[in-house]
């Protein structure tokens, strides 16, 4: 693996562990861990959010596949 695929296979890490530290700091996150329970609002808001954070994962999943098959 090139120093360039590193440094691009770590930012993509970087970037799907920011995504999750963006949820955890969502109100309906913060919610959930204080009162165990989240309003309907709450959920709609971080179901998308983690809709979105799948899809990039799945994005970011196959680059790191494209990465390593380079090799």
């Amino acid at each position: 693996m090139s120093q360039q695929d590193e440094q691009t296979f770590l930012n993509l890490i970087a970037e799907v562990q920011a995504a999750f530290d963006a949820i955890a700091n969502t109100e309906a996150f913060k919610s959930v861990m204080k009162h165990g329970w989240i309003s309907d609002i709450g959920l709609f808001v971080m179901r998308n959010e983690l809709d979105s954070l799948r899809n990039r994962y799945l994005q970011i999943q196959e680059q790191i596949e494209e990465l390593l098959e380079d090799e």
